[in-house]
């Protein structure tokens, strides 16, 4: 598990599956084809059933740590808030990343 004071903003973290984290975080890519994610929110609102999240469509070919850390981007969102089951947010990539890229 990450301590949160381990984690900036911005830091790219790699969560394994099974995995607890402690903070806020957007799903740049997944294990899954797809770029899907469930992810169990119980600490949060008491609710067991897991939730699908999907990462964005820029990112979610990304599947090697090398290849997310060729994504030069930025993200920008609201502010913290206790509304879990909604996110206003915007990922801007300024460099279209490949899997390619991250091979040469």
């Amino acid at each position: 598990m990450y301590i949160i004071t381990q984690i900036l903003v911005g830091d790219i973290i790699y969560i394994a599956d099974g995995e607890e984290f402690p903070a806020d975080m957007v799903i740049l890519s997944s294990s899954s084809p797809q770029g899907k994610a469930n992810i169990m929110t119980a600490n949060l609102d008491g609710e067991t059933n897991l939730k699908c999240h999907t990462a964005a469509a820029i990112t979610k070919h990304c599947s090697t740590p090398a290849s997310l850390d060729q994504v030069v981007g930025l993200i920008q969102c609201e502010n913290p808030n206790a509304n879990l089951n909604n996110f206003i947010g915007n990922l801007k990539i300024f460099n279209h990343p490949s899997e390619n890229s991250s091979r040469r």
